[in-house]
Formats: structure tokens, sequence, C-alpha cells
């Protein structure tokens, strides 16, 4: 019985031994980069574009704000003015909507006299056939542990052409419930493109999450 033991306990050892120590630089001077977070989306609401810097990597500190910039979309006949309503946040209007099949064109003028500007064109998105709450045993999200639950199912034609991607949102008695980067799910075409999607799991809901009223996805 000793032999076995000595294999495993050389084994150990030898792992132990494959170790190296990496003293990796990073260089704090190379200067932070702006960060722009938006969307324009075909919903009647008032739009929000971010702008921030980017900071140290082990330095965790209050994030930096980029103020006082001019923010506009163009959509080839109109112009959005983003006002700046806090420290680094722009906002449109309440009554302002996207139009599919438009271009809008971001353009960013800073106060140092940096500019920036992106065009994009917004798509048409495939309808949402149905969803189906299916009751079965899954892990919740929080605690990691085996827990009954729902898992909402999603189907729909996917339109031919691969380039094509996808972020869902949940909704639970109205409320947006994925309300941070790490709840949404997203994907691309790559494997289903132009298929019909049929019982794709796309949300868990533990039976002490599901609401007592509506559940609706985005």
């Amino acid at each position: 019985m000793r032999k076995p033991l000595l294999y495993i306990l050389s084994i150990i050892l030898i792992l132990a031994g494959c170790e190296e120590y990496m003293d990796v630089q990073f260089d704090k001077d190379s200067g932070s980069k702006l960060v722009v977070e938006g969307i324009i989306t075909t919903d009647t609401t008032t739009h929000t574009i971010t702008l921030s810097r980017s900071g140290d990597f082990f330095d965790k500190g209050e994030q930096i704000m980029e103020t006082g910039a001019t923010v506009t979309v163009y959509d080839g006949e109109n112009t959005i003015n983003f006002a700046e309503t806090d420290p680094g946040i722009y906002q449109t209007g309440p009554t302002v909507f996207g139009i599919i099949g438009k271009s809008y064109t971001l353009n960013i003028a800073l106060s140092d006299g940096q500019a920036y500007s992106a065009t994009e064109t917004i798509a048409e998105l495939p309808e949402i056939d149905s969803i189906l709450a299916i009751s079965k045993a899954g892990f919740d999200q929080n605690t990691g542990e085996r827990v009954q639950g729902y898992y909402i199912n999603y189907f729909g034609q996917e339109p031919e052409g691969l380039g094509d991607y996808y972020l869902w949102n949940l909704y639970m008695n109205g409320s947006l419930d994925t309300d941070s980067i790490h709840e949404k799910v997203f994907t691309d075409d790559e494997f289903v493109d132009g298929n019909y999607i049929q019982e794709l799991e796309i949300f868990f809901i533990t039976e002490s999450e599901l609401p007592s009223d509506t559940v609706e996805i985005e």
C-alpha cells in the first residue's frame, strides 16, 4: 500500500516545483483613455451617454468623469443634443427615439479640443414569437446552490446573414431585473444563423424570485 502513496507524493512535489515568479511591470504613465458608454434605441425615452476616464489597474479609486464636453448625435437630418445633467452624464430630452434603418453619428468634442466620432445603423430586430417558463432545478447565481425554479425559454426566427448580436433583458412585474452587465445575457448568431430558435434557455428564476404578476423579455 505504500507504493501508490509514494507515487502520489512524488507527483505533488513535481507539481509544486513548477512555479515561476514573474515580475510584470505596468506603465502608469501611458495616460488615461476616454471611455464612452451609451446607446440609442427605438424607445421614446431619455437617452444617456456617459463619458469617463480609464484608471490605474491596481488602484480602484473613484471614477474620473469627463466633464465639459459637447455631445451630439446626427441622424442625417437632425442633430440631437445631449446636455450634461451630472458630471460626465449627458442626456437627451424624454421624447427622443431612434428609427430602424437610420444611421446615427455620435460626435464628442472634449473641453481640451480632442474630438471623437462613430457611426452605426439601427438594424431591424427579429420578433420574439413567444417565451415559455419550464419548472426544473437550476443554480442560484447568487449562492451557487442548486434550487428549484423556472427556466425562461425563447422562441423566434433568426434572420439569415452572419453578424447579428443579441442582448436580452429580463423584467419582473414591470421592473428591470437584469440591471447590471453580469446579469444580462448576450450572444451572436454564429451557430444559429438563419434557423428557427426553439426553447433557448436564456434566464433562470428561482421560486423565491418568481413574481406574482408578469415576466417580460426584451
